[in-house]
């Protein structure tokens, strides 16, 4: 479901989505009017999953809400 989230914003707005920092979470705000804050919260889960070794239910659903809700 990540890939496939960061996989459509690349594709449709052109942003680079090698590195889920600052500048890459302003520039999709900007391009999209998802607030940054929903946006910085979804990037900071993707990166502590792609840092862990699993993730739980829980948690996954969650993500699933929440990318749910920005699509």
């Amino acid at each position: 479901m990540s890939a496939y989230f960061l996989s459509m914003y690349a594709n449709r707005y052109k942003i680079p989505t090698a590195e889920l920092d600052e500048k890459f979470t302003k520039t999709l705000q900007a391009k999209t009017g998802i607030s940054e804050n929903e946006l910085s919260a979804m990037f900071i889960l993707l990166k502590n999953w792609i840092q862990g070794p699993a993730i739980s239910d829980a948690q996954l659903i969650s993500f699933h809400n929440q990318l749910g809700s920005l699509l």
